[in-house]
C-alpha cells in the first residue's frame, strides 16, 4: 500500500519525525492501539480523497502525481490529537509555547492554500488523513467512533491470528523422524 513507500530517505525521514513526535503526544492520550488504528484509517482516507480529487477535479485531474508516503496517516495522527487536546502547549525548539491546536490549524491552512499547486505534494491525501483524525477525534471511546471500530477491529484480527496453532512437531530421539502430534 503507499501509506508504506516513499519516494526518498528524506521524504521517509520527514513523515517519521513527525510521527514520532506526535506519535508520543497521541500515544499518551489515546493508547498505541488507536494510533494503528487512526494510521490505517487515515492512510485510506487520505488515498481516497486524492484518488476522488483526481478524477473529478480538472486542474487537479491534469497533473500527474503519484500519492505516495505515509503524509495521510501522519496527518490524521496529528490532526486528531491536536483536535482531542487542544490546549495542550507544546514548546517549539524549547522557546515558544504554542497550543497544540494552532500547529494543526497551520498545517491544515497551509495544505488548503497548496491545492492546486503542481508541487510534488498530495495535498488532498494529506487533507483525506485530517478529516480522519478529526472525525477519530470526537468522542474517541464511543462504540460509534469510527477510530474506536478499527481499533476493535485491529484486535480482533490480532486475537485471531495470535490463536492460530501450527501442528506441533516431535522429535523421537533414537530416530530423529518428525512425528506429528494430535
Amino acid at each position: 500500500t503507499s501509506i508504506f513507500s516513499h519516494f526518498g530517505i528524506f521524504h521517509l525521514a520527514i513523515n517519521m519525525l513527525m510521527l514520532f513526535f506526535v506519535g508520543k503526544i497521541f500515544i499518551h492520550y489515546l493508547g498505541s492501539n488507536r494510533l494503528l488504528a487512526l494510521y490505517f484509517v487515515g492512510g485510506i482516507f487520505g488515498g481516497l480523497l486524492e484518488i476522488i480529487a483526481h478524477a473529478t477535479i480538472p486542474s487537479v485531474a491534469s497533473q500527474a502525481q503519484l500519492a505516495v508516503g505515509a503524509s495521510g496517516s501522519i496527518m490524521a495522527i496529528f490532526i486528531g490529537i491536536a483536535f482531542y487536546k487542544p490546549n495542550l502547549p507544546v514548546s517549539l525548539f524549547g522557546v515558544i509555547n504554542i497550543k497544540l491546536l494552532y500547529i494543526g490549524i497551520i498545517y491544515l491552512a497551509i495544505d488548503i492554500l497548496s491545492l492546486g499547486l503542481n508541487d510534488g505534494t498530495a495535498h488532498f491525501a494529506h487533507l483525506g488523513g485530517a478529516i480522519a483524525g478529526i472525525i477519530a477525534s470526537q468522542n474517541p471511546n464511543s462504540p460509534s467512533n469510527l477510530i474506536y471500530r478499527a481499533e476493535k477491529l485491529i484486535l480482533k484480527i490480532n486475537y485471531y491470528f495470535g490463536n492460530l496453532k501450527s501442528p506441533k512437531l516431535k522429535y523421537s530421539k533414537r530416530s530423529y523422524k518428525k512425528q506429528r502430534l494430535s
